[in-house]
């Protein structure tokens, strides 16, 4: 995406600078610039893709936002969105009628800034970044929207190494439970999540199990370690499972899998 950007302001003759409070220019970059994120947004396994730029249409605005194209799969129902139909969530709503799309039910010409920190952090911080500053933000629940999300966050750069903005995917929490399904293995209330510590909990995405089980709705929990195995407290619900920390990029996160504690030591009480 850097490059891309690079290449069209190039052809177009203008700066980056200079794409500020120019409509036309920033609907001209949006249109060259679709079959890029609509392209990855297809090869990749995600429910969405964008980039957002730290420019827009009209900075005397009382709140600055971001302009940039957001591209979501509509009504995602499994894990395989091969023929679902791609709406635009963000963007110049010409794009959708050249495009042969449809705008989602709540578009906005662009993104509000303090939507979303990690990337208002990466868009206000001046010095040089480089291509392997990426990173998984915590899950948000997405403006105007009953949907909850994560991204998948890359740096745009420009020639110096300067960030001009950021692109990456979305990973909607209904896409997450349908796409990475956990098998029962003979017990069919085990679940994964992918999990992001918060203050004294952690929160983020929970993966249902393959027989149809789906944990509470409610996907933040507070742990307990024991020597080989954790308990999860989600409520007035207690699980007991294993975890494992992984870093993406700059950021840490923990990989869980547990079932109910009911469960688990009725399993402990017939092995005895």
């Amino acid at each position: 995406m850097s490059a891309a950007v690079r290449n069209d302001l190039t052809d177009a003759q203008i700066t980056f600078d200079q794409l500020r409070n120019t409509p036309d220019a920033l609907e001209s970059l949006q249109s060259r610039l679709f079959e890029v994120v609509h392209t990855n947004m297809l090869l990749a396994p995600c429910s969405g893709a964008f980039y957002f730029l730290n420019t827009t249409v009209n900075d005397s605005l009382p709140d600055k936002s971001y302009s940039g194209l957001y591209l979501k799969y509509a009504n995602i129902y499994a894990e395989n969105t091969i023929h679902n139909e791609v709406c635009l969530f963000r963007g110049f709503s010409t794009i959708a009628r050249e495009k042969d799309i449809n705008l989602h039910s709540t578009w906005q010409l662009e993104t509000l800034a303090g939507s979303f920190p990690e990337i208002d952090k990466l868009m206000s911080d001046k010095k040089e970044a480089s291509s392997d500053s990426y990173f998984l933000t915590p899950v948000y629940k997405l403006p105007d929207t009953w949907e909850s999300v994560r991204f998948f966050c890359v740096p745009i750069l420009d020639a110096y190494g300067t960030t001009i903005g950021v692109c990456g995917y979305e990973i909607s929490s209904l896409y997450f439970s349908l796409s990475l399904k956990t098998l029962g293995s003979g017990q069919a209330h085990i679940f994964g999540a992918l999990l992001t510590e918060e203050g004294d909990h952690y929160t983020g995405q929970i993966a249902g199990n393959q027989s149809g089980y789906f944990p509470p709705a409610d996907p933040t929990f507070f742990l307990e370690n024991e020597a080989d195995l954790t308990t999860f407290r989600s409520k007035d619900t207690e699980f007991i499972g294993k975890i494992q920390e992984i870093t993406i990029g700059a950021t840490d996160h923990m990989v869980a899998v547990m079932l109910p504690a009911a469960e688990y030591h009725a399993l402990v009480q017939t092995v005895r």
